[in-house]
């Protein structure tokens, strides 16, 4: 879809990512596709992450802020994301992430209602003098929050995250292929995914479990930990 013009929704949902934010979200305003709104779904961050985006939103009109009352897990905010969601397209972006500024545009050229197309992407991992650099990616995995979808099927069919224990975004795409969608990732890298002890897929592999409360429960429990 070479020729399409119409606004993009950036969905990004955030918990506690004042180190990241700022610059994860400017990443999206400097996109060279200019067509944008960034919906930013606050999932009761005790940090300075909703004042940070708050700011923000003052010098960029396309930034839509919603806030939670109380930290309830990625699978509601992403819920809540798409229900705020009123365009034809969106994709997904990770609050400690980066998009290189050509993401969107040669995703946008790959991308039709039958499509959910992945940017290729790779790890930043902090060097020894404490700043990002490239790391090889040593898998084929296609990177969930990289992805830019369709909203109609989602629409038609009511499709949402399920509460689960691990594996929810996949869950969601896996569903979508059910309706006929197709999964492709671009050629280029647009997507740098930063690795670092907080990121929750991190942090579902090494939950520390106690059977006096659910996953969920203690996910959250690991987190005010490392606070």
């Amino acid at each position: 879809m070479t020729n399409y013009t119409g606004k993009i929704s950036v969905l990004i949902p955030v918990y506690n990512r004042q180190e990241y934010l700022l610059r994860s979200v400017e990443s999206i305003l400097n996109q060279t596709y200019k067509n944008l709104e960034v919906i930013i779904y606050d999932d009761g961050s005790t940090d300075n992450s909703f004042d940070l985006m708050f700011d923000l939103s003052k010098k960029d009109k396309r930034i839509h802020l919603i806030k939670g009352t109380k930290n309830t897990g990625v699978w509601y905010s992403r819920n809540m994301l798409l229900s705020a969601c009123n365009t034809d397209f969106a994709c997904w972006h990770d609050s400690d992430d980066i998009s290189l500024p050509s993401r969107i545009e040669l995703q946008l050229k790959l991308t039709s209602d039958k499509t959910l197309v992945f940017g290729k992407w790779q790890w930043l991992v902090l060097d020894k003098i404490n700043e990002w650099v490239c790391k090889d990616r040593h898998n084929t995995d296609l990177a969930t929050p990289s992805m830019l979808f369709p909203m109609r099927q989602i629409r038609q069919n009511n499709l949402l995250f399920e509460k689960m224990h691990t594996g929810e975004d996949w869950g969601f795409i896996n569903r979508l292929t059910q309706y006929g969608l197709c999964k492709i990732e671009t050629k280029e890298i647009v997507y740098y995914l930063r690795n670092h002890s907080d990121r929750i897929s991190n942090l579902k592999r090494h939950v520390i479990l106690d059977n006096n409360y659910t996953y969920e429960e203690n996910l959250k429990r690991n987190l005010k930990k490392k606070e």
